[in-house]
């Protein structure tokens, strides 16, 4: 038996207003709409003037109010002066404490939808534990739906066209690590057990956070009630404060995580949780004004040249414009060199996208076999839906294909991929045979095989080029019979139901050809459609994002074993490069020493020319003192010399003298009768001398 519901309370839907007396009358008009269902409810009005000096807003107040008699109970209560935010909800919420009503805080710049009160109540009363209860926005972090920036400024009726399509593939709610403060339903249990908001945090932002977090310790949790929906402008409130929105967010948050450090890995836990990541691809399921999705073609394994395959799936492209026109709006991705080999980008209403694009697609379409787990991996963050047009098996067995993971990925996507396409009954009868198809996925065999201008034999192709004799379907038919019949109970037990199939003229060339291409590129695009329309967001979360997370899982865990086998040969390597290292340096020691040995050698040659240097020096130094003594000597000889001469001509000086004084004697003498009466005998004299050999003076 189900237990019993408690019983649920009267609502106050607490509003304070600051200045902008323009939101007033929106938000009241949606009141005004929804006044049968908060009469139900027994719903209250509590009006907050945080604005007393504001005349129009006041007035607005009061008029809006003043319409509401005899259909709601509503009450103003109006500041003595502006508190802000948080002190004039505190003001409000103690009278709902004492009245015992549940509340909804709601801000002034919010426009309310129908049924967004009562399922708020509904689901808050759907599990004593759930405290809180927000209701998905247009504007307002994790409540939004979409989440997507593009979405949050748009109109009120646009905004809440695209929620109603979207929320219809979401559960009536799920719990989340926090509410937001635009719109939260809190019951008066909390009230009574945590409080009210802390007068800490005003004016306002992350005051509900922290009431929150006081809520979680008291064993209150919190809801998103996914099927009621409040639309907001956002900020409003504060547009026209003091004090800047960033700054009041920023403080505040910095006391709200001193006060709870797992607040923050808790949301951020969330914002990356599957269910998230769910609600992202959502927007893939909106169509445009026409009713048409957005389907994205795959070619990031298409060579850029030509070959059979190549053209094949230009022919599919070009022709699924014309053909899936009413359903789809056609992009293409791949390699920039490819698609420009191909000049797939020049096909009249085909688009392109980047390969790193951000869009998010109804369906995605992969052509080529599943060898690349990034593929793998892109085309499921970008789209709804997954399907692998996997073309020929043949192609996997030649020696020129090389994929290690092909295998893997393979059995990865015949279990959660949303479909697969085959070129012919004989490629999904062998890919059948050799992976286990998972109910879940749809099937579809276009017979492409018979169209594809291969070789006129009809053989299939090989990606060297060669045609095979024993490639022909007929042969493959006959090799895979003894795989199908050891398979086949379990492979119908796997799929009840029959793939798309179309039986198609069979001829390569012509109007035959062209026939056949339209008719195969009509099954795919029909298969494509009503692939998108079973999707659902079960099929999102529990197959999609959690196979593409245990992928991830996979792949990490063979990039570790990978990295662990290329760490062991880097550490072998390394040994080895160590012994040589060992060797080199035991060579290195050896020619140390020899070199120390040399060392010694030259320092003591370099000791014995250092004494040899000394004495050399001490010779030098002897000669410098012998040189200067022979200079002092030689100087003092030549003082001697200069007073000899000196001397000597003072001597000379004087003996000239004496001899010119001599000479004047003489030439007295000569000049005498004495000298001239001693002539005669001086003539005898000489001849005398000169007889005997000597000359006179």
């Amino acid at each position: 038996m189900a237990p019993q519901l408690a019983r649920r309370r009267a609502v106050d839907i607490i509003v304070p207003f600051h200045k902008h007396p323009e939101i007033v009358f929106p938000l009241f008009a949606s009141i005004r709409r929804l006044q049968s269902e908060l009469r139900d409810l027994d719903c209250t009005i509590i009006a907050v003037n945080d604005s007393p000096d504001d005349v129009e807003l006041k007035q607005a107040l009061i008029g809006e109010a003043s319409r509401l008699d005899g259909i709601l109970e509503c009450t103003i209560l109006e500041n003595e002066a502006n508190e802000g935010y948080v002190r004039s909800a505190n003001r409000a919420l103690r009278e709902t404490i004492g009245r015992g009503h549940d509340a909804i805080l709601l801000n002034s710049d919010t426009v309310l939808f129908p049924r967004a009160v009562s399922e708020m109540q509904r689901v808050a009363y759907l599990d004593p534990a759930i405290g809180f209860v927000s209701p998905r926005s247009n504007n307002a972090t994790l409540c939004s739906l979409p989440h997507q920036h593009e979405y949050n400024s748009l109109p009120s009726a646009e905004s809440f066209a695209i929620y109603s399509v979207l929320a219809g593939y979401l559960p009536d709610h799920h719990y989340v690590p926090t509410g937001v403060g635009f719109c939260l339903y809190i019951k008066l249990s909390v009230l009574e057990q945590v409080g009210i908001l802390d007068d800490t945090y005003s004016p306002g932002y992350n005051e509900e956070n922290d009431l929150i977090m006081r809520g979680h310790a008291r064993g209150h949790r919190v809801a998103l009630a996914n099927h009621a929906y409040v639309y907001h402008v956002g900020s409003a409130s504060f547009s026209t404060s003091a004090t800047l929105k960033a700054e009041l967010d920023k403080r505040n948050l910095v006391t709200l995580t001193e006060r709870y450090p797992h607040f923050k890995k808790h949301v951020e836990k969330y914002y990356a949780s599957e269910h998230l990541q769910a609600e992202l691809l959502l927007p893939g399921l909106l169509t445009d004004s026409a009713g048409r999705w957005d389907l994205l073609l795959d070619l990031s394994a298409l060579p850029p040249r030509d070959d059979p395959s190549s053209r094949a799936i230009k022919e599919v492209a070009i022709r699924a414009v014309e053909r899936w026109r009413p359903w789809f709006n056609i992009f293409v991705t791949g390699r920039r060199e490819s698609l420009e080999f191909h000049q797939l980008h020049e096909i009249s209403g085909v688009s392109t996208a980047n390969l790193e694009t951000s869009r998010i697609f109804a369906i995605a379409v992969s052509f080529g076999l599943p060898c690349e787990h990034e593929r793998v991996i892109r085309l499921g963050s970008v789209a709804v839906c997954n399907v692998y047009a996997v073309l020929d098996p043949m192609i996997a067995g030649t020696p020129s294909f090389e994929a290690p993971l092909l295998d893997e990925l393979c059995d990865f996507v015949f279990q959660y991929a949303d479909g697969v396409i085959y070129e012919s009954q004989v490629a999904r009868d062998r890919f059948r045979a050799q992976y286990k198809c998972h109910p879940a996925v749809r099937e579809c065999v276009a017979d492409l095989s018979g169209v594809r201008n291969f070789a006129a034999t009809g053989t299939a192709w090989i990606p060297d080029g060669t045609a095979v004799a024993h490639a022909t379907p007929a042969v493959q038919q006959s090799s895979l019979n003894p795989c199908l019949d050891d398979w086949s109970s379990d492979s119908s037990s796997q799929h009840g139901d029959e793939p798309f199939v179309r039986e198609q003229n069979q001829d390569s060339s012509g109007a035959g050809a062209d026939e056949a291409w339209a008719s195969a590129t009509q099954v795919i695009g029909h298969f494509l459609k009503e692939t998108v329309e079973f999707a659902s967001f079960e099929m999102i979360l529990k197959r999609r994002l959690r196979s593409i997370r245990l992928l991830k899982a996979r792949m990490i865990s063979r990039e570790i074993e990978s990295s662990r086998d290329q760490a062991l040969r880097d550490l072998e390597k390394l040994k080895r490069e160590n012994e040589e290292l060992k060797r080199e340096n035991e060579e290195l020691k050896r020619e140390n020493e020899e070199l120390k040995r040399e060392g010694e050698e030259l320092k003591r040659e370099n000791e014995e020319l250092k004494k040899v240097n000394r004495e050399h020096f001490e010779e030098i130094e002897v000669s410098r003192r012998e040189r200067k003594q022979a200079l002092d000597a030689l100087e003092n000889l030549r003082r001697e010399v200069d007073q000899v001469r000196q001397r000597g001509e003072r001597a000379a000086s004087d003996l000239r003298a004496e001899i010119g004084k001599g000479q004047l004697e003489i030439a007295d003498l000569r000049r005498s009768w004495s000298w001239r009466l001693t002539a005669p005998l001086r003539k005898l004299g000489e001849v005398v001398l000169h007889r005997f050999g000597r000359s006179p003076r």
